[in-house]
């Protein structure tokens, strides 16, 4: 029985319009082996096997994969015992532990862990993480175009793209103060936030929180501010305040029909 994984490499092969015995050759494989993955019947193919399909095919391998798929990370080839590692994965969010996976011998301070989570791998050169940390989670019932503009702030976090982050938390608080919250267009973006307290959405206790996003906005529009990993993660976290308290947590508890 086919899984995500052979649905979405067959799908894929069709849409490119190759043929199970084109890919089986690009990509060095045998065709009973491209065959019994997109069946089903090998439901688990090596990182190997995925890298060298989506290369012979101009893929990138994790459009193999749904977002919630895991790689089995103890299939990852010739690992070694190293010293262990917390860190937040930079692909899945999890906050893992790991003890397993690649060193340099000549520079004891890299090294690769593979996440006991999802199996993806990452580097740690010199006390710094690559990827960075995905910080923040995924939250349910949220608008389409706003999920996207979340999720490129979460990648552009990890990817140590601070001023971005800070240029797409300040759009998409403008973003929900009229949407949501029912402020006016064309007003400055102090105003914005001003009203997300008027209309609740930030705490009582919320005043230290809501000078600091104000702040954000105190440059002018011809002005280059370049943003610091402290100030996108405060805004990062504000922004997914906003999104639970205006999305997700009413979608839990939906409002009772009258009879």
């Amino acid at each position: 029985m086919a899984n995500t994984i052979s649905e979405n490499i067959r799908k894929l092969r069709i849409k490119k319009g190759i043929s199970q015995d084109r890919l089986s050759k690009d990509a060095d494989l045998a065709l009973n082996t491209v065959v019994k993955i997109e069946t089903g019947e090998s439901p688990n193919p090596t990182v190997d096997t995925l890298e060298k399909i989506a290369k012979a095919s101009m893929w990138r391998w994790r459009n193999c994969l749904n977002k919630n798929m895991k790689i089995n990370w103890q299939r990852w080839q010739n690992q070694n015992n190293i010293n262990p590692q917390d860190f937040i994965c930079g692909y899945c969010g999890k906050n893992v532990g790991s003890h397993t996976g690649y060193f340099n011998d000549s520079n004891q301070t890299t090294k690769i862990y593979i996440c006991t989570f999802c199996g993806m791998p990452t580097l740690f050169f010199e006390e710094k993480q690559y990827p960075g940390p995905l910080l923040g989670r995924t939250i349910q019932n949220i608008p389409t175009d706003v999920e996207q503009i979340y999720k490129e702030m979460r990648d552009a976090n990890k990817n140590s793209s601070f001023t971005a982050v800070s240029l797409l938390g300040r759009k998409l608080i403008m973003h929900l103060a009229v949407s949501v919250a029912g402020a006016k267009e064309g007003e400055k973006f102090i105003q914005y936030v001003e009203y997300l307290k008027k209309s609740g959405y930030i705490p009582p206790n919320g005043d230290k929180i809501l000078e600091y996003i104000k702040n954000l906005g105190n440059e002018k529009n011809h002005e280059i501010k370049i943003g610091t990993k402290n100030e996108a993660e405060k805004i990062l976290k504000f922004i997914e305040a906003l999104l639970i308290f205006m999305y997700e947590f009413p979608s839990e508890f939906p409002e009772e029909k009258k009879e």
